[in-house]
């Protein structure tokens, strides 16, 4: 369903959505990588899952006819560096993938889907540890 609940979402769509989600948050990992080689060996791990994301979305487009995304460079947002706003744009990546799943057509491609939204959510909760973690320092 559409954000209103009431139109179809088309696969294509959802799957535009999930590359410019998982492109910001790689522009975060980038910033955040920096702070410490825990957070680097995360946003290497993270990096990792990305590329096989992309050749699960790559196969799904192929399958469904959409042609290949347009390559689009990260920008780095003002407000890179903050786990809060990594820990919020994680969590509409795996809520991306969450309201897109009935939009495929196959059982295939929504299980391959599927688990790369598995993958995304144990980012998440690392990030969300990571972001307790940074405020009980606080």
């Amino acid at each position: 369903m559409g954000a209103r609940g009431d139109e179809p979402v088309e696969a294509g769509d959802i799957l535009a959505r999930i590359d410019a989600l998982e492109l910001e948050v790689e522009a975060r990992l980038g910033s955040l990588g920096g702070q410490s080689s825990a957070a680097r060996t995360f946003a290497t791990s993270v990096l990792h899952d990305h590329a096989r994301h992309r050749l699960v979305r790559a196969r799904v487009r192929r399958e469904l006819g959409l042609p290949a995304p347009l390559a689009k460079a990260p920008q780095t947002p003002a407000d890179a560096a903050s786990l809060p706003a990594l820990r919020r744009c994680q969590k509409n990546l795996v809520y991306a993938h969450v309201e897109g799943l009935p939009s495929f057509p196959t059982h295939h491609q929504v299980n391959s889907l599927g688990h790369n939204m598995v993958d995304l959510a144990r980012h998440l909760t690392v990030i969300e540890l990571w972001t307790d973690q940074g405020r009980t320092r606080a």
